[in-house]
């Protein structure tokens, strides 16, 4: 407990005979403050970056304009489009990711039954574009009874796993995704696994920090594992573990039944 301590002095005939003090529990208030360093840090890094990240390809976009429009320059222009174009689809990636973290943080939490198979099924048929996307190869167990939590949130952790997964994959073996279900009166159980590249263990501890990327292979947006761990906040009836360092070790979720409680604990796991 944290206080703080009010005394003045007891006087009688000009002598101080005692002390009447009183304490105010201010442990909240130091919570609330501590919260509002971390959330005004990552206010912070979060304006840099995302101010360095746009301004990187349109900077990069305004260099091939600039380059095109040189007298005698008999480049072919299919190619300037061609980069150009992929410059706009990583801008148009990330603004993407920028405005669901935005709406999980503004977003009221609603609780309804969740399809996974199809919010799956929709999540590929989105990520259809990435490469290697249709090469994966899907592996979904679902057991027990109907899960309830919120259907957009789910699919955000959803649509950020099976992106890592998509493009962090093995270009020596068949890609393959796993997702085990296990859902009972009390809780959903979620296991996500993929047989991918993997993650350095030195790594693991920050891979769910804001524009973190472990991998020089990155050219994501560097907040899908932020966004699934706030997604996953967000309801505050769910626990977010895993270790992700060797191929096919799971990520794990789990998430209350509305009629029940869960504790908020984000963290790792190790064996």
């Amino acid at each position: 407990m944290n206080v703080i301590l009010y005394g003045m002095p007891v006087m009688h005939n000009q002598e101080t005979i005692g002390i009447f003090g009183v304490y105010v529990d201010i442990t909240d208030r130091i919570r609330v403050e501590e919260e509002l360093k971390t959330r005004n840090a990552e206010l912070d890094n979060f304006v840099y970056k995302v101010s360095h990240d746009l301004r990187a390809p349109l900077s990069s976009i305004l260099g091939l304009v600039n380059l095109a429009k040189l007298p005698g320059n008999t480049d072919d222009p299919a190619e300037y489009i061609s980069i150009i174009g992929d410059k706009v689809e990583h801008l148009d990636h990330f603004i993407g990711d920028v405005l669901s973290h935005s709406k999980n943080l503004k977003m009221d939490v609603t609780t309804s039954k969740v399809d996974i198979k199809k919010i799956i099924d929709q999540t590929f048929t989105d990520l259809n574009y990435l490469d290697g996307a249709r090469n994966i190869k899907q592996t979904l167990r679902i057991e027990g009874i109907e899960f309830y939590s919120d259907p957009w949130r789910i699919s955000e952790i959803f649509r950020n796993l099976i992106s890592n997964a998509i493009k962090y994959r093995r270009l020596d073996t068949e890609p393959e995704i796993s997702v085990r279900i296990q859902v009972d009166n009390l809780r959903a159980e979620i296991s996500f696994a993929d047989n991918g590249i993997g993650i350095e263990e030195k790594n693991l501890t920050r891979i769910f920090e804001m524009f973190y990327r472990a991998t020089e292979q990155s050219d994501g947006s560097g907040i899908g594992l932020y966004i699934v761990k706030k997604c996953c906040r967000k309801t505050r009836r769910s626990n977010l573990c895993g270790q992700p360092a060797w191929t096919w070790n799971p990520i794990y979720i789990t998430f209350a039944q509305p009629d029940q409680q869960c504790v908020e604990q984000t963290g790792f796991r190790f064996s």
